[in-house]
């Protein structure tokens, strides 16, 4: 339901070493992330199982950030406020198997 325009072709490369091309964007996006507001642009990409990628762009849009991955956090400033986000800590996580990584 996101109003999409045509943009130049953006070949994008997934897990699996297959690229795809994205044809249509979406400016100005309002995104809610942890009861934290950010507005972006998003590609729309054929893809499966997922809503949204927060991609490198994203991360350069928030400038500077700290990221501590053995407690999946990240700070940053946004909007004059130090941000922190927190990654799904979740001990009930299973890891996967090879043949799922395959």
């Amino acid at each position: 339901g996101l109003h999409t325009r045509p943009t130049f072709p953006l070949r994008v490369m997934v897990g699996n070493d297959n690229e795809i091309e994205c044809h249509q964007l979406c400016e100005g996006v309002i995104v809610q992330v942890q009861n934290q507001t950010f507005m972006v642009e998003f590609h729309v990409l054929p893809l499966c199982g997922l809503d949204v990628v927060l991609g490198v762009r994203w991360l350069k849009s928030l400038g500077t950030v700290l990221i501590d991955y053995n407690d999946l956090k990240m700070k940053f400033m946004h909007n004059g406020r130090i941000i922190e986000l927190k990654g799904n800590s979740d001990i009930s996580l299973h890891l996967i198997t090879p043949s799922q990584l395959r």
